[in-house]
């Protein structure tokens, strides 16, 4: 498998990749950003889950996404520059807020000391600074920079939110303030409104979007009346996005279904199930992305996008195709995530591999007597 990777990224490196072996195995097959040590990957997996140990068990879904993303960290360790998350079931739990004393917390501290930038991208809502959530937001960055206050306020790292549709609201993070600082599109954007990461947020564009939301609504609206949910769910307009949400609570493969019939124009746009609501929103986390590599001055390779909603009813897919991703079930498998990249990154794949191995066999040992 390591091979036909190799292969594939060869071939895509060349501008054929529908000509490699993996590529005609499984046609739908994406880009890989980086080489993927998958047999290292899988030793590591092996020793937590006894994997090849089981008689009657195959190796699950989840038993492959761990070892994904075990691959992933060790792959990206050495050029990692930016670690972009997802909010809800990434870092906190869907509605809630982030935890006291968060050992997450302490895992971003320890990446901007090895001057790795930190970005939050989410689907939250706001305008230009004013959405009550960045008090959420903030105090992710405040637990993050906790005791390392001095240190953060003279480096030059930029802890960045890209919040709001998706891709429509660029904060910036000062940690001596802990405050969020609105950034005005004209900062950032290319001046070319052609340019789709001009698209969503250029003000000769604001028409376009309009009629385009215009049709959304209705399509929501109708769809709401075709399943008898009128009373159950409420359609809510905003700036750069429609959705429909639950009055009294709506089951989640609804909101799927609700998802899929959706029939949308060709441009940047973000449909997706958000658990017990949908939303459409102008842009995607891949034009997101795209922003805070403009603004860093970094690119794809260099960037790990951490989040739970990878399906193709999710709004983390888009990335996929253009940086690495670690694909997680909730915070608590963010943290563990984040500590086997903090351990990759500063020790070195291999040698954070024999530590935890060492580790896990000195436990076992002393549980034993």
């Amino acid at each position: 498998m390591v091979q036909l990777i190799d292969e594939h990224r060869t071939y895509t490196e060349r501008g054929s990749p529908q000509l490699s072996r993996l590529s005609q195995l499984v046609p739908s097959v994406g880009t890989f950003s980086t080489p993927l040590p998958l047999r290292a990957a899988f030793l590591y997996q092996n020793e937590l889950r006894s994997i090849s140990s089981r008689q009657h068990v195959t190796p699950s879904f989840n038993d492959i996404r761990h070892i994904l993303n075990t691959a992933q960290t060790r792959a990206a360790a050495s050029t990692l520059r930016l670690i972009t998350f997802d909010g809800a079931m990434t870092l906190y739990d869907d509605g809630g807020e982030f935890p006291r004393d968060s050992r997450i917390g302490r895992l971003l501290s320890a990446f901007l000391k090895r001057g790795v930038n930190l970005a939050i991208v989410t689907a939250a809502r706001g305008w230009r600074g004013s959405w009550r959530g960045l008090t959420r937001m903030e105090s992710v960055m405040e637990k993050a920079g906790r005791g390392e206050s001095s240190f953060l306020a003279q480096c030059s790292l930029q802890m960045t939110l890209c919040q709001g549709g998706e891709c429509n609201y660029l904060h910036t993070f000062t940690p001596s303030s802990g405050r969020l600082s609105y950034i005005p599109p004209s900062q950032y954007l290319p001046a070319d409104i052609s340019n789709p990461l001009s698209f969503s947020l250029h003000p000769s564009n604001t028409s376009r979007i309009a009629a385009f939301l215009d049709v959304v609504e209705q399509c929501l609206l109708e769809t709401r009346e075709e399943m008898n949910l009128q009373e159950r769910t409420k359609v809510i307009r905003k700036e750069r996005a429609v959705g429909v949400l639950p009055v009294e609570g709506m089951h989640s493969d609804t909101s799927n279904d609700a998802a899929s019939v959706l029939s949308l124009p060709d441009l940047p746009f973000c449909a997706f199930n958000g658990g017990n609501d949908v939303w459409v929103d102008i842009g995607n986390k891949l034009i997101a992305a795209k922003i805070l590599w403009s603004w860093l001055g970094i690119d794809g390779e260099e960037t790990i996008h951490v989040g739970d909603q990878f399906l193709s009813t999710g709004n983390n897919v888009s990335t996929r195709s253009a940086c690495c991703t670690l694909w997680v079930a909730d915070p608590k498998e963010t943290e563990g995530a984040l500590g086997d990249l903090r351990g990759s990154v500063h020790y070195g794949f291999e040698t954070y591999l024999l530590r935890r191995f060492a580790f896990c066999v000195s436990s076992c040992n002393s549980q034993s007597h």
